[in-house]
């Protein structure tokens, strides 16, 4: 396989289309509820938000399950800090 300028590690190691990045998905999602929830993943695949005022958290299977179950719990039972 001929290199292509650039390329550098890529043509050896590519990067899977469909791979999420967790920090930076983690990061997204903290600009608008870190404030309110303890947010994480693990290796596995679960994404997790602790609620910040101690009532129980909520988990899911990607950071896009993991926003729309944060808003329903924000929604349904909003984060008080005291």
């Amino acid at each position: 396989m001929a290199r292509q300028p650039g390329l550098g590690n890529r043509e050896r190691h590519p990067r899977d289309p469909f791979a999420v990045d967790r920090e930076h998905a983690l990061d997204a999602i903290r600009l608008d509820w870190g404030s309110r929830y303890v947010l994480g993943a693990d290796l596995n695949g679960m994404w997790w938000g602790l609620r910040r005022d101690g009532r129980p958290g909520v988990s899911a299977g990607s950071p896009d399950a993991l926003l729309a179950a944060i808003t329903e719990d924000h929604r349904e039972h909003p984060v008080v800090i005291p």
